[in-house]
């Protein structure tokens, strides 16, 4: 019966060091630095994936891509351009 117990106790011993090796394991797999790290590389591979697709874009449809970016350009300057003509206009009249 002592062998049984002492058995039991080993086996408890044994199950309790996997265990805390795991927990351990797992503790510095989820600690904030190591997360940030991890999200910093992620975006890293997924920013120079989409520049290699740009860039793959672009060398295979130019002209596509420069009415894109032309497009792009236009409307998110407009309101500038507009005023910019605006101005030019009003001093032609008055000069």
């Amino acid at each position: 019966m002592s062998e049984t117990v002492d058995s039991a106790r080993a086996k408890a011993r044994a199950a309790r060091s996997r265990l805390e090796s795991t927990a351990s394991t797992v503790k510095n797999r989820f600690s904030p630095a190591v997360l940030k790290l991890a999200a910093i590389d992620s975006a890293k591979q997924k920013a120079v994936g989409i520049a290699l697709g740009a860039v793959k874009a672009t060398r295979s449809r130019p002209l596509i891509v420069a009415g894109i970016l032309a497009g792009t350009a236009l409307a998110l300057l407009h309101k500038p351009i507009i005023g910019a003509i605006r101005r030019r206009k009003k001093e032609n009249d008055d000069g």
